[in-house]
């Protein structure tokens, strides 16, 4: 979703996996690599990010999120640089994830990193759902548009 966002407004895309298979080679580098470089290159992308809102460009940050207090601080931070946010959440069972998981790692592409099954069980524990107060500032969009 977010390289069709990325297309329909002219935006720039900030998604550290890209960046990491750049600095790190594609060959698939290990978990200590990963973690090693996935905070830095994420608080590089959204200063970078927080530059390019204040110029008037729109950023599409595919990253974080997985909390409110997080959703909150990248809200608030943006919109210090005079820009308006909108989060899009897409609701989808487990199951779904899993299934659409396994299509990727088996047809993994440049800038994109082998995720292991076992890492999305431990990553869903760690995410906190929009509530509804949340997501009544949410812009949400149809299928159209």
């Amino acid at each position: 979703m977010a390289k069709q966002i990325e297309v329909e407004l002219g935006a720039i895309r900030l998604t550290p996996d890209e960046w990491i298979t750049a600095i790190l080679g594609h060959n698939p580098p290990d978990q200590a690599q990963l973690d090693a470089a996935r905070d830095p290159v994420e608080a590089l992308l959204w200063n970078y990010g927080l530059i390019a809102l204040e110029r008037g460009v729109d950023v599409i940050q595919d990253f974080g999120g997985w909390s409110r207090e997080e959703r909150d601080r990248f809200r608030s931070q943006a919109e210090t640089k005079g820009a308006t946010t909108e989060i899009r959440f897409m609701d989808i069972p487990f199951e779904t994830l899993l299934e659409r998981l396994d299509h990727r790692n088996a047809n993994l592409t440049a800038g994109e990193i082998l995720l292991a099954p076992s890492k999305m069980h431990e990553y869903q524990t760690l995410f906190e759902p929009p509530t509804l107060e949340e997501c009544q500032r949410l812009v949400i969009h149809s299928a159209d548009g």
